[in-house]
């Protein structure tokens, strides 16, 4: 068992069920023998690098909004948006990419987060 901070000093069983997150438990499984043996990390491909740059923006967006920016001063912090004319902001594709990770940061803070956890089969 590992108890605590304290790694094991001895053999360690893996004991799981054989369900249909049987995938997910086995990847959890190898990445925490690489672990424990001081291999080098099995890549974590529950989430691929694309959707990790979108899950920082989109809480890089929830702190803003939350700290009282407008999303057009998001998209110039976060998205590098050229400072535009209230008009033109309307029309601009940065426009709809702050507010749709807004969206979708709000659900994954509302628990939608569980559903990074299941690469195999999502949490319904």
């Amino acid at each position: 068992m590992c108890l605590g901070d304290h790694p094991p000093t001895g053999s360690v069983a893996a004991t799981t069920l054989l369900d249909h997150f049987l995938e997910d438990r086995m990847d959890a499984i190898r990445r925490f023998a690489s672990a424990l043996h001081h291999r080098r990390p099995v890549p974590d491909m529950r989430v691929s690098p694309y959707r990790r740059r979108n899950l920082r923006q989109m809480l890089r967006i929830l702190d803003g909004r939350r700290s009282g920016a407008t999303y057009q001063e998001i998209a110039e912090v976060v998205l590098g948006a050229d400072h535009v004319s209230a008009t033109a902001w309307k029309t601009l594709p940065e426009r709809d990419t702050v507010m749709r990770r807004f969206r979708e940061g709000t659900k994954l803070v509302e628990g939608g987060y569980r559903s990074l956890l299941f690469r195999h089969h999502p949490q319904t």
